[in-house]
């Protein structure tokens, strides 16, 4: 009876990891968010400073190149004197026709309160709660000002950089009115991606060929160029193994020179041997990509494929006969036979494969 409940238990998760591998149609990556990362930013080499107080309020304008919430904000500022006041920020929509921040109209805002009465220069992040949406091509202003009404005792620093996608503000009435200059201030706006749906970015389904053989040393490649630029999260390899062999089976996203896989991965992923498809189970293989390498739009990358079987145990990468119709047009089939050392091309060839992943712009 024991040995009937183990084998039976055996046989359940054999079948829970084949689900979560195999299947002829999948289901695409599940919704996500994407970790707190910066977006605009300027942080180049101080060239000088504005002081800002509880009436002299500063601001620097920022077009993000990517929808995003902003979470935060960090500026360069420098505290002179002994003194614990707060620093508070608003993000703000902008005025396009004076580029001046329209700051009663408050998107999200923060504040530090400074405990000790420390003297302090660097960086200073500020939160701002659960923040706000901002869209892409939209001008939107980070303002600061203080709880301290003193002249001369709170600096934010600009930079010899010029940031391009904005403006540097400053104001004497607390808003009402506004000047500037062509420096821009020390700033970075960090924030989240919205949870969105992956998206199947490049992909080549032609399934007319035999396929390509990968055992070792023979490897196998695909290039590829995104048009979007995009966090990697997932790959469906379309191919089978000829009989159930005990050998690893890994996939690389490199990048390219000329062509041809170089360097060190970007990413690496494997799949367990058993959940290779057999012949008449060619489905395509669902592998994830934990590192989520962010690829950028028209630069060449490559998917490449080694398997440590000897013939004729190796994997069989499904790709198209000929160079007749449907070919992928933004890459081909790359092989190497001295186990990843130098490449090869084959242009009359492409893989079967589809590259899923979160867009970074629209």
């Amino acid at each position: 009876m024991k040995t009937k409940s183990l084998l039976l238990s055996f046989l359940i998760l054999s079948t829970i990891l084949l689900m979560a591998y195999q299947g002829d149609i999948f289901a695409p990556p599940k919704a996500k968010a994407m970790d707190v990362t910066v977006f605009e930013n300027n942080t180049g080499k101080i060239q000088s400073y504005t002081y800002i107080s509880k009436t002299r309020w500063a601001a620097q304008t920022f077009t993000p190149e990517i929808s995003h919430i902003i979470k935060s904000v960090k500026v360069r500022i420098k505290k002179c004197y002994p003194i614990k006041p707060y620093v508070y920020v608003r993000i703000c929509p902008v005025d396009l026709q004076y580029y001046e921040p329209l700051v009663d109209e408050v998107l999200a805002s923060g504040s530090h309160k400074f405990t000790s009465s420390s003297t302090y220069s660097g960086w200073l992040e500020i939160g701002l709660g659960e923040g706000s949406l901002l869209q892409a091509g939209v001008t939107y202003a980070i303002v600061i000002y203080t709880s301290d009404p003193g002249v001369n005792l709170f600096y934010w620093y600009r930079s010899s950089d010029l940031y391009y996608g904005g403006v540097y503000r400053v104001s004497s009435d607390s808003g009402e009115t506004w000047s500037g200059s062509i420096q821009d201030m020390l700033f970075e706006e960090w924030g989240i991606l919205p949870a969105q749906e992956a998206q199947k970015i490049e992909y080549y389904e032609n399934k007319a060929g035999p396929g390509a053989i990968c055992n070792e040393p023979f490897q196998v490649g695909q290039t590829f160029i995104p048009q979007k630029r995009h966090v990697l999260s997932r790959l469906y390899l379309h191919g089978y193994v000829p009989f159930e062999y005990e050998a690893q089976f890994t996939v690389k996203i490199m990048a390219t020179s000329g062509g041809l896989p170089s360097g060190a991965p970007l990413a690496t992923a494997s799949v367990p041997y058993e959940l290779l498809p057999l012949p008449g189970e060619e489905w395509w293989i669902s592998i994830e990509i934990p590192q989520e390498p962010e690829l950028q739009a028209g630069v060449m990358y490559a998917i490449v494929v080694s398997h440590t079987a000897s013939e004729p145990f190796g994997y069989r990468w499904t790709t198209d006969f000929d160079d007749v119709g449907a070919d992928y047009p933004l890459g081909t089939m790359v092989r190497s036979n001295d186990g990843g050392i130098s490449w090869m091309t084959h242009e009359l060839y492409d893989c079967c494969f589809q590259e899923w992943g979160y867009p970074l712009e629209q």
